[in-house]
């Protein structure tokens, strides 16, 4: 059987942002599956970085990014 490629997105505004509660499951449900799918990517998508320490409690892998929207030249979005 052939395995095909799998990339999932997240909207990571949670998990980069809240430290409990929809913050707290999106960060175990993304360590989670990169468990169960260390060959998968994951897209996460935030409107900023938010906090570090959140960010931090995601594991590092080479098939786990981070994506923040451009910015527009001279300022706000």
């Amino acid at each position: 059987m052939e395995r095909k490629n799998i990339r999932i997105a997240f909207d990571a505004k949670r998990i980069t942002h809240n430290g409990t509660g929809l913050g707290n499951y999106g960060r175990t449900l993304v360590n989670n599956l990169v468990k169960y799918g260390p060959d998968w990517e994951y897209l996460l998508y935030s409107p900023d970085p938010g906090n570090d320490k959140f960010r931090e409690q995601i594991v590092c892998s080479d098939k786990v990014r981070f994506v923040y929207p451009a910015q527009k030249k001279g300022g706000d979005i």
